[in-house]
């Protein structure tokens, strides 16, 4: 149980991680930091260093908080608006990313969303702004909208590798 509770405890103090990926989809924590630059600076050595290894650099939040976040962001956004304004833009999927699932979500930070859209949507880019200004309308926030399919096309493999693995589900077409 100990071990469980240091576990937290150390990912709620670095966060942070550097993993290096192994070809059979297994991956060894190199180490843990309390900033993304610190590990990011660690990063580059790692890279330089072991060029033909590959590496990858995880925000590892509590499965245990991330409970308690959601529900508590469920209470904050408007939900209703939000379902209507899926429904709308004919979105499948509505994710949230990057600080609002995170203890340094402030104030005066934006909201991260991901979305997926359904088979018959036929947005473009311009379609895509005007989600935009309209979701900030309705949380009364700034928010970086992405979709998921630009996400996993991504070359980014390390953006890609975060931003999938941290989502989290909020809204999904029924």
């Amino acid at each position: 149980m100990s071990h469980i509770h240091n576990n937290a405890i150390r990912a709620s103090l670095f966060p942070w991680t550097i993993v290096r990926l192994l070809p059979n989809l297994q991956r060894i924590t190199v180490g843990r930091f309390r900033r993304r630059s610190d590990a990011e600076g660690h990063l580059q050595v790692l890279q330089r260093l072991i060029p033909l290894a590959r590496f990858a650099i995880v925000f590892e939040v509590e499965s245990e908080r991330l409970t308690t976040l959601i529900p508590q962001l469920q209470t904050q956004l408007p939900q209703q608006q939000i379902a209507a304004f899926c429904q709308r833009w004919k979105i499948q999927e509505f994710y949230l990313f990057g600080s609002v699932l995170r203890q340094d979500f402030r104030p005066d930070s934006d909201i991260d969303v991901m979305v997926s859209f359904q088979a018959n949507a036929p947005w473009g880019l311009l379609e895509l702004v005007r989600m935009k200004r309209e979701l900030e309308t309705i949380v009364g926030r700034e928010v970086d909208l992405v979709t998921k399919q630009s996400i996993e096309q991504s070359e980014n493999w390390i953006r890609r590798q975060e931003i999938l693995g941290t989502a989290q589900l909020f809204y999904v077409a029924g």
